[in-house]
């Protein structure tokens, strides 16, 4: 491996470009080995560079997953101590770092499956989560990562919303960022091309609605999350078939949105096994 000890290099400019600017330039940055661990299990990534220090890969674990990536095609940096905290997007960095190119998703993408192979059961119905104006980068990933987990085909980041490519998202995501289908589209796409695919639309509100333990959850769905301050925009919410909100009997004012979100993906998932 090559070594860089300066912070002005112009490999490090880009990468520090890239942890700024998100997917707009293109590329994905990704810290840390639990995050670079879940990437190489996924489909359509590829690794273009690795930034490691000496310390990283000493350790056995360390040498085995630089080796892994660079395996993969990367081009691969022993950093600073320095440099790494130039890169680093935590105040404690893990000793790795990588960009990676990823295939950009539309709309037109999305196909019904709920396998953890990925295969594609043609009788199963669409389970879509979309993201209306959430501005803070944690929630965004967190609300990718309750989607993964409850079987979502795919999250759709409406306007407004944080990139969730960024690298507080994808480390809130716990590496579900690539494991279901991230898209990036407008609301007046999203809208038209729900309804082009009979998907229902159905939007969480505060307290407004059905209670989502009573919303029927089964079909073809659409279900939005709102920003953390204005909620779901007026016009999905005028687009939606229905309202749902989280039951809320104790004195807590409201929850967090991805705590609700979670709660509702649960039941989303609990409902449609049940109808299976």
């Amino acid at each position: 491996m090559k070594t860089i000890t300066s912070t002005s290099n112009e490999k490090i400019k880009q990468a520090v470009g890239v942890r700024k600017d998100g997917f707009g330039r293109g590329a994905i940055f990704i810290e840390g080995a639990r995050a670079l661990e879940t990437v190489l299990k996924a489909r359509g990534v590829e690794f273009d560079r690795l930034f490691v220090t000496a310390r990283f890969i000493s350790k056995k674990e360390g040498e085995l997953l630089a080796a892994e990536i660079t395996s993969r095609g990367a081009e691969a940096f022993i950093v600073s101590d320095e440099v790494m905290r130039k890169l680093s997007d935590t105040q404690s960095p893990q000793g790795a770092v990588a960009l990676a190119g990823m295939e950009e998703k539309r709309l037109e993408s999305i196909k019904p499956s709920q396998t953890k192979s990925g295969e594609i059961n043609p009788d199963s119905k669409y389970f879509i989560v979309a993201l209306d104006g959430l501005s803070e980068p944690g929630n965004v990933g967190a609300v990718v990562r309750a989607a993964d987990a409850f079987g979502a085909d795919a999250v759709v980041a409406l306007s407004g919303t944080s990139d969730p490519f960024s690298p507080k998202a994808v480390r809130a995501s716990a590496g579900s960022i690539f494991n279901v289908p991230v898209i990036i589209c407008g609301r007046g796409e999203f809208i038209k091309w729900c309804k082009a695919q009979n998907i229902s639309i159905m939007a969480a509100s505060p307290r407004g609605g059905k209670a989502v333990f009573a919303a029927d959850l089964t079909g073809r769905l659409a279900v939005i999350f709102g920003g953390e301050a204005e909620g779901v925009s007026g016009e999905l919410e005028s687009a939606a078939q229905g309202l749902i909100h989280v039951p809320m009997p104790g004195r807590a004012e409201s929850l967090n949105v991805a705590q609700s979100a979670a709660i509702c993906l649960y039941e989303c998932q609990r409902q449609r096994r049940a109808a299976t």
